[in-house]
């Protein structure tokens, strides 16, 4: 066992996974029951639920009262995919922004913990597709749209074409991109030839792209809210340091990120933070690299769009992220921390806490729940 255990719950069933391997274990083992019952007391509803944030809550709360962590993730999803894929309006995503302020407010109540809350950005109309399949080279549009696209091996009408086009903000070589940014070698190995950035509101048709048509995409802001009682947060790097600081006075402190809110509609008190790096407005992925390594971005292995190689055909659960990050928030602060989240893969492959529990759903198709024990999580649970 590679010290990554994975607990799949498909509700007639479950079963036990080596996380790195992907190979089935020998059953469930008797001190893994106490994650297997709360997976099992709680099948996700789906993505396009009205009770995918209550669900967060509701396993929030349960896992506290069994493990009592110094830290816990929380991470509100179930509007993105409301949003771009169940048809709702203006109003009734503002019901959803209140409704998930009545989900936090819940959890406070009966936990006692400190929130910090993040907004990752809003949202903005999709204005269209820009179609990448007759590119003479490789592009990658990411999945749920947000404007970072990756080139490989483009052909000098590929970039005439690119360059050309008034939806492209910005098309910038590996080389540029480096000599911008700096950052370390893994992050290169896997960085596109080209990046580029499309205009807010505007998709791409490429390979790895969505099965379905969304109503909306992300609109990647400059700042984002963020509303906490800590003081001295201007970036996004700066909050690891003060979370691990207010965990070493004895405070309880729960991360809560919400997908969908921004400076302007974020119905908590809050202050901006720049989620930004010079001219590149940070995503949900990047973002979570930058708050819980304390790190900027690009120190970290994945850059915004990137592609998998034969020889990442290791941790297959974790889908794109066969690296995982251990010098996390969630790994070094206080004595446990645990995530709970309805956006499936990144909470236990970004935030790196020892017990994750999250929805185990693909391109917005149910198939349960994930639980995943590592680190001080397998000591405590051995």
């Amino acid at each position: 066992m590679s010290g990554e255990v994975g607990i799949i719950d498909a509700r007639e069933w479950q079963t036990a996974v080596d996380m790195r391997s992907g190979c089935t274990l020998d059953g469930i083992r008797p001190q893994w029951r106490q994650i297997s019952e709360v997976i099992d007391k709680y099948p996700y509803p789906g993505d396009l639920s009205e009770e995918g944030n209550q669900w967060v809550v509701d396993v929030s709360i349960e896992v506290v009262r069994l493990f009592n962590p110094s830290l816990v993730f929380l991470l509100f999803a179930n509007q993105t995919f409301r949003a771009l894929f169940g048809g709702i309006d203006e109003r009734t995503m503002a019901a959803e922004s209140d409704r998930v302020a009545e989900c936090i407010e819940k959890f406070v109540f009966n936990t006692g913990y400190e929130p910090f809350v993040i907004g990752t950005g809003g949202f903005c109309k999709l204005k269209g597709f820009m179609n990448l399949m007759s590119t003479d080279g490789l592009a990658l549009g990411g999945g749920i749209p947000g404007g970072h696209i990756g080139i490989f091996s483009p052909s000098d009408k590929d970039l005439d074409t690119l360059r050309s086009d008034l939806r492209v903000v910005r098309l910038v070589s590996r080389d540029e991109f480096r000599s911008q940014f700096g950052g370390n070698d893994s992050f290169y190995q896997r960085f596109p030839d080209y990046y580029m950035e499309l205009e807010d509101g505007y998709a791409a048709r490429s390979v790895y792209g969505l099965p379905r048509n969304p109503d909306r995409s992300f609109k990647l802001p400059w700042e984002i809210p963020v509303s906490t009682h800590l003081k001295g947060i201007d970036n996004l790097t700066d909050i690891r340091p003060r979370i691990e600081g207010a965990i070493n006075q004895g405070r309880k402190i729960a991360v809560i990120l919400v997908e969908g809110w921004s400076l302007e509609n974020m119905p908590l008190d809050c202050e901006p933070c720049n989620n930004h790096e010079s001219w590149l407005r940070h995503g949900l992925k990047t973002q979570c690299h930058s708050i819980f390594t304390g790190k900027s971005f690009t120190e970290c292995p994945y850059p915004p769009i990137f592609k998998c190689y034969d020889e990442d055909n290791i941790y297959p659960f974790s889908f794109d992220y066969s690296e995982p990050e251990y010098d996390t928030l969630g790994q070094t602060a206080g004595d446990l921390s645990v995530a709970i989240g309805n956006r499936s893969i990144i909470p236990h492959s970004l935030f790196g806490a020892d017990i994750t529990i999250e929805c185990f759903a693909r391109c917005v198709q149910n198939f349960g729940n994930m639980a995943v024990i590592k680190g001080r999580g397998l000591e405590l649970l051995s």
